[in-house]
């Protein structure tokens, strides 16, 4: 075993996350906000990745503390929490579970107060310690042996904090931090310090004076005459706000760090990301082959035959009556530039077919250039638009989409899930259309496709998304009847 912990403050980075994804509105299909639990997720997995712990402990509040005995108003002026993130602390600390992090909060105490404790116990059994957390407070903790990651915004912008950090950027030592802010105040916390004491001139005094204790001590060695009077006035003001501002580091653990070793858990990782909807997360933890397999759902697995332009036709017969789904496959597919790799086609649930294209103009045969300009020959498809815009750069008409899968899943979804096939496919039907991933690992869109894939497997992901159009359509077009929302979609959205 190695000798590395990371302690995480679980509130602050619960905070973090929730406010840098806030905009997002992530939820479940059954509408559940998880945009914070998913920022946590995103970050932890990140910092394990860079920093490889050997021992991984999450620190976390269990309300009021000492603190609120000896003030009353210790954090009074802070506003209620968004309730949508009330709802997802659960869930965050389910996932820290599941990951195999240990949980640790002491009824009485803040999680600072776990976070020193820890650290100093860890110290002792020989172990190098890196804190997480967007909480300034835990600043006095630096020392050698002991860094802090610090949150600056969102969930990516992170500094580490050291004594050199702290003396170049505040030009305090770590052993200052709580005298500082005892002497300044706190406005988060609703400390108000000492009257007529700022930032400067706290931190001129530490500097001339090394600590709080010694001004308190001693005031006559102050020169300013008006300092000192404050100081004499507020000495008992000051060595309350000094105890608030100091993390405990004597909190009655319930574990010692020797409990605390870390091996992640993917297999109930992997089941928890299923549980929140987080296909994406759940797709990362497949590519590094981490534990079991879980299945968000059915695998979409048509049996799909490659044609030529001569067979096409046969294929499509019918389609003025039956409507027939489609999917381009390309390398590139942008306003500016496009190259389309071959086209998948599902006529019924039982019959699919995949036609494979060249990046020239002269490999599209006319049965296919026909059919898309037909009118009378119903389409399905999920973001025409961008379909459209690649049969454009080859010179193609494009004529009788009926149906659009994005569009239709915009009008229903009411956000409660990311618009993509992948994602529809599996809220609303139960099936899974696997990561598309090259043969490095790199996840891959159906629109940035590698070039040199065989159109075997170009034909099976192909008529995989295809397919998956086709099944939605009927579930779409009746939740579009039953939201109402039948004239904006066929007489605003589709004609646009």
């Amino acid at each position: 075993m190695g000798n590395k912990m990371l302690i995480i403050d679980g509130h602050s980075l619960a905070h973090r996350a929730f406010h840098a994804l806030k905009d997002q509105q992530l939820r479940t299909a059954e509408g559940l906000p998880t945009s914070a639990v998913y920022g946590v997720a995103t970050m932890v997995l990140r910092l394990l990745e860079d920093e490889t712990p050997d021992y991984l402990v999450v620190a976390e509040d269990l309300g009021k503390t000492f603190r609120h005995e000896l003030y009353a108003e210790y954090k009074g002026t802070r506003k209620e929490l968004d309730a949508d993130l009330c709802c997802q602390f659960p869930y965050i600390k389910e996932f820290y579970e599941s990951l195999g992090a240990q949980v640790i909060g002491v009824v009485g105490y803040e999680a600072d107060d776990v976070i020193g404790t820890m650290a100093r116990q860890a110290q002792e059994a020989g172990l190098e310690v890196c804190v997480v957390t967007g909480d300034k407070d835990t600043f006095q903790l630096v020392e050698d042996g002991v860094c802090i990651y610090y949150t600056r915004r969102g969930i990516t912008d992170l500094v580490r904090v050291t004594d050199a950090y702290l003396l170049e950027k505040h030009g305090l030592s770590a052993g200052q931090w709580a005298d500082f802010k005892a002497l300044r105040g706190d406005p988060a916390d609703n400390i108000p310090g000492i009257p007529g004491i700022g930032e400067k001139t706290a931190t001129k005094l530490l500097t001339e004076f090394q600590s709080l204790d010694a001004l308190l001590s001693d005031p006559e060695q102050i020169k300013n005459e008006k300092l000192k009077n404050l100081l004499i006035t507020h000495k008992e003001d000051a060595q309350r706000w000094q105890e608030l501002t100091t993390i405990r580091r004597d909190v009655p653990l319930p574990l010692k760090p020797s409990a605390c070793q870390f091996t992640a858990d993917y297999e109930h990782l992997g089941a928890f990301f299923q549980k929140m909807e987080f296909r994406s997360l759940q797709s990362k933890l497949k590519l590094k082959g981490s534990g079991p397999q879980a299945t968000v759902g059915e695998v979409l697995t048509p049996v799909t035959s490659i044609v030529s332009g001569e067979e096409l036709p046969a294929f499509l017969e019918g389609s003025a009556k039956q409507p027939v789904a489609f999917q381009f496959l390309a390398t590139e597919a942008t306003w500016q530039r496009g190259e389309v790799l071959g086209v998948a086609f599902s006529k019924t649930h039982d019959d699919h077919c995949y036609l494979p294209l060249s990046g020239e103009k002269q490999s599209w045969p006319e049965p296919l250039v026909r059919w898309l300009a037909d009118p009378e020959a119903r389409k399905l498809a999920h973001d025409g638009k961008t379909q459209m815009v690649l049969a454009d750069h080859y010179g193609m008409t494009w004529d009788g989409l009926e149906f659009d899968t994005l569009i239709a899943a915009y009008l229903v979804s009411g956000g409660r899930w990311k618009l993509t096939l992948e994602n529809t496919a599996l809220t609303l039907l139960g099936l899974e259309l696997p990561p598309l991933t090259d043969e490095r690992g790199k996840q891959r869109e159906i629109y940035s496709l590698p070039p040199d894939w065989t159109e075997e497997v170009l034909a099976a992901e192909g008529a995989r998304r295809s397919a998956a159009v086709l099944k939605l359509y009927p579930r779409l077009k009746e939740q579009i009847e039953l939201e109402g929302v039948n004239q904006l979609f066929y007489e605003v959205e589709m004609p646009l």
